[in-house]
């Protein structure tokens, strides 16, 4: 069985090694402690290993007019528009009809939360969907 040896406490230091010029900072403990002339050597050898490099000066590119994901994202803004006419249209005869979406859902025959995401345009119905909302438009409009 191995024996580790004794843990020395902070003043059983020599006095020279407790004391410090920089307060701030938390005393270093036994094996951390660096003479001066040993912190001196490794500065010197750390700027000889490396040297100060001096930046190459930035270069500047014309980036393009929009990123190219924009272009993507208008695509698909203007395939949706006419899902977001009728989502509209659906959404105004509800508030003058002064129904709730759940009545709503009900007379479309979609689960509430379906409609839902549809009315706050976190998803666009499909074709189906579609369906469902301009046959539930047709029917009550004439009230």
């Amino acid at each position: 069985m191995s024996t580790f040896p004794p843990k020395h406490h902070p003043s059983d230091l020599p006095e020279e090694s407790r004391h410090y010029d920089d307060s701030s900072r938390p005393p270093l403990l036994p094996w951390q402690a660096v003479s001066k002339a040993e912190w001196e050597a490794q500065q010197q050898n750390a700027h000889a290993i490396d040297p100060v490099i001096e930046p190459s000066p930035p270069t500047w590119h014309t980036p393009p007019p929009y990123p190219p994901t924009e272009d993507k994202r208008l695509a698909e803004m203007e395939q949706n528009e006419p899902k977001r006419r009728l989502i509209r249209d659906a959404k105004a005869l509800a508030k003058i009809r002064k129904i709730s979406q759940a009545k709503m859902a009900e007379e479309m025959g979609v689960s509430h939360r379906t409609l839902e995401e549809w009315l706050q345009f976190r998803r666009y119905p499909r074709g189906p969907g579609q369906t469902l909302i301009k046959r539930w438009l047709i029917n009550h409009k004439n009230e």
